[in-house]
């Protein structure tokens, strides 16, 4: 088990330089930078939790950002090189067993340090689709220097070099967990995806009205993305911004949920609806490193009838639902709870350090 001497660590940089006694003691320290959709926050908290390593953070620049129109935008540029020199000077003065980079984006900026490995986490946008383009080179360039390459999900290891590995994003299943009861009679379909292009909301929109007059389903989800105005229109009930208590009362609520419907793979909405229990429609094709997650439990959807037949059928029949998100709860128990993640993730630091 881990000691936890930095569980109580603030992730700002006034807080390491006054622990740089308490972190040059331990050969065992990853100092992580950033954050992505909090993946960064629950593999630290499951590593100090369930492996001997322990972590530190040093923040990424938030100059400007209270600032407005003008003096935001010219300060926002300064934001990469403060938060390079920032992550350079604590490295040498608590010289950590490696570094771990949330977001492949980071990598062109950061020095490689000699004797401190570098492992870069890469998590979506940040090198998806980005291949042909100047920064997409850049980055690729600067990844090759990476000790170790972590692809958040499976889709992202075509764009990473060989050698990239997956590690499942972890879920804190004990807060996302089933309720004691579910009601059997409701008819809640939750679009819990971003409604953009990347995440297949055409889709979505285009099965959204045949959900709805096949069940007399409500269909509700958050705004957000250029297809918002026209899965509105489509009948989708927009909700409220919501915390993250929020987020799995509603996922009680929910008798479906549809996920992303181009990715193929499982993503952090996913499986949090999964450890709750819900059943998740989402498109898992099943050939090359998309293979990885294609015995994952969920209803399937390749098209816009495939997706509304999907979620029709599970509205019908509160067995099937009771049986899929039992499934999908087993699935993420075994494949990301927070000490199955940490324990991988352990092992790759230890590999690399």
């Amino acid at each position: 088990m881990a000691t936890g001497t930095l569980a109580n660590v603030s992730p700002t940089l006034s807080s390491l330089v006054t622990s740089d006694c308490r972190l040059s003691m331990t050969s065992r320290l990853a100092l992580q930078l950033g954050d992505v959709a909090g993946v960064g926050a629950d593999l630290r908290t499951a590593l100090v939790a369930h492996t001997s390593w322990d972590v530190a953070v040093v923040p990424t620049s938030q100059l400007g950002a209270s600032q407005g129109g003008w003096a935001r935008q010219a300060l926002l540029p300064i934001r990469p090189g403060l938060t390079a020199w920032n992550l350079r000077q604590t490295v040498r003065r608590v010289q950590p067993a490696l570094t771990h980079l949330h977001g492949a984006r980071w990598a062109p900026m950061i020095e490689r340090i000699p004797g401190t490995p570098l492992v870069v986490h890469a998590h979506g946008t940040d090198v998806r689709g980005r291949g042909a383009s100047r920064t997409g080179r850049v980055v690729s360039k600067a990844l090759e220097r990476a000790d170790l390459v972590i692809a958040a999900t499976p889709d992202l290891i075509e764009h990473l070099p060989s050698g990239a590995r997956f590690l499942p994003n972890p879920v804190d299943t004990e807060t996302f967990a089933p309720p004691a009861t579910r009601d059997p009679e409701a008819k809640v379909v939750l679009v819990f995806s971003r409604l953009s292009a990347i995440k297949g909301a055409q889709r979505m929109v285009e099965a959204i009205p045949l959900i709805k007059e096949r069940s007399g389903a409500r269909v509700v989800g958050f705004a957000g993305g250029e297809f918002t105005d026209a899965a509105v229109a489509a009948g989708l009930e927009p909700l409220p911004a919501t915390d993250r208590a929020g987020i799995v009362k509603l996922l009680h609520q929910a008798s479906v949920v549809i996920g992303q419907q181009r990715l193929g793979a499982l993503g952090r909405s996913e499986t949090e609806a999964m450890s709750c229990g819900c059943p998740v429609v989402t498109d898992l094709p099943s050939k090359g490193n998309l293979s990885i997650e294609a015995g994952a439990p969920v209803a399937k959807s390749s098209t816009a009838a495939e997706l509304a037949d999907s979620t029709v059928a599970l509205l019908a029949s509160a067995a099937e639902r009771t049986r899929l998100g039992d499934a999908g709860r087993r699935y993420v128990e075994e494949h990301h709870r927070f000490e199955t993640v940490a324990t991988t993730l352990a092992s790759w630091y230890d590999e690399v350090r």
